[in-house]
């Protein structure tokens, strides 16, 4: 009988911790999660009557299990999740800590400025202008002939021009090949006036429903959703897409990576950030971003929301907040290899992220060798460091300095 007692006591006691444990649980990942066939509500019946797929073409799909799309399913490109579905003020609560989207409000609006939505919407509007669009979709295609090439896409404002037209000079220098996929999404006039008169090919900010303001200092969030914009516009059409801050330079050319078989089904990959807060590992310095549907998703939703861009004065959070939200547990993405400079070197403001995995010990640069690939000038005295380092390729005559290599 004691025997019996004791058993069921032990039964009561493992049934009250499962309770408790299961609502914990519940709380933290509730179970009314937003499906994809909610977004998406042809899909249900897409997935039961689907063949086997047939051609490359159909590689991509959303967020699904295959990376196959069923046949006879059109995607559609203007689909994007809103805040209202992703919530991702509420979302970061779950992330790390340090750094998070910190709003009282699960959509974040509650601490946006009407200024900076209005902003955003701007951008928005201009993709769904038909008639910008077609200019845009002509000047693309008359520039980037070849269906499904590479296009180099750097978003800048004038107090960046000088970074812009070192990368340029770096391409040709280096006899890179590249130069002809160079893109420069302009921010303001001054920019896309002085990056016309050097023969690169620049979309006028304008055309993508930038509004201009007479201020000294054009918000430099401007040239950040410029990028994802022209990104997902490329993407949309077909052109993998190499996305890029104008303080980057290459060593050597990093575009293998799109025809690497066994990478062949990674969505983005990213230049890795050594930090473990908020901001996330993925650094949105260098992004390297396949076209697929997939692709195409992410990006017309983090254009969505890009107002949170404004109010955070940063994009690489919210990147990285949503690469953590549920809804993109599926976009296949990675970080790409990097290396660190000594710690004096990193005391002295001269850091450089690239695409090597061996430290220098001498507190100097001389880690970067003939295995380097990318280099990303952070912080302060960016100029500086590209100098010091070999990499500055404009002379004050803002001509090419051939004699760098």
């Amino acid at each position: 009988m004691r025997r019996h007692i004791h058993f069921f006591l032990v039964f009561i006691t493992l049934a009250c911790v499962g309770f408790v444990f299961n609502s914990y649980w519940s709380a933290i990942f509730p179970r009314n999660r937003l499906s994809i066939t909610q977004v998406f509500p042809d899909l249900t019946h897409s997935l039961q009557h689907s063949p086997k797929p047939t051609s490359e073409s159909q590689v991509g799909s959303p967020i699904l299990s295959s990376s196959f799309l069923p046949e006879g399913y059109n995607f559609n490109k203007d689909q994007a999740l809103t805040l209202y579905q992703l919530e991702l003020c509420k979302a970061a609560k779950y992330g790390p800590k340090n750094g998070a989207l910190d709003c009282p409000d699960p959509v974040c609006l509650g601490c946006i400025t009407r200024e900076y939505i209005e902003r955003a919407e701007g951008v928005q509007n201009s993709l769904k202008d038909a008639e910008l669009r077609e200019a845009r979709e002509s000047l693309i295609h008359r520039w980037f002939p070849e269906h499904g090439s590479t296009v180099v896409v750097v978003g800048a404002n004038k107090h960046f021009e000088r970074f812009v037209f070192n990368f340029e000079c770096a391409l040709r220098s280096r006899v890179l090949n590249s130069t002809d996929k160079l893109l420069l999404v302009a921010a303001d006039e001054v920019i896309y006036k002085h990056a016309k008169a050097r023969g690169i090919k620049v979309m006028n900010p304008v055309d993508l429903g930038i509004p201009q303001i007479e201020e000294e200092n054009h918000p430099f969030e401007d040239s950040l959703i410029l990028l994802i914009a022209a990104a997902h516009e490329l993407i949309s059409m077909g052109y993998n897409v190499v996305m890029q801050d104008a303080d980057v330079v290459w060593i050597k050319s990093p575009l293998w990576i799109f025809d690497q078989p066994t990478l062949k089904a990674i969505d983005m990959h990213f230049q890795l950030a050594a930090t473990w807060d908020a901001r996330g590992v993925a650094n949105t310095a260098f992004i390297m971003a396949r076209s697929t549907n997939r692709t195409l998703l992410f990006l017309k939703t983090l254009l969505k929301v890009s107002c949170i861009i404004y109010w955070q004065h940063d994009d690489q959070i919210v990147w990285n907040t949503m690469l953590r939200h549920y809804a993109f547990d599926q976009l296949n993405w990675q970080t790409l290899p990097r290396r660190y400079g000594s710690k004096s070197m990193n005391e002295g403001g001269g850091q450089f992220l690239d695409l090597h995995t061996k430290d220098g010990k001498d507190g100097t640069a001389s880690w970067i060798d003939e295995g380097t690939v990318v280099l990303h000038a952070t912080e302060d005295r960016k100029e500086e460091k590209l100098r010091l380092t070999g990499n500055w390729f404009l002379r004050e005559d803002e001509r090419c300095d051939s004699s760098v290599r």
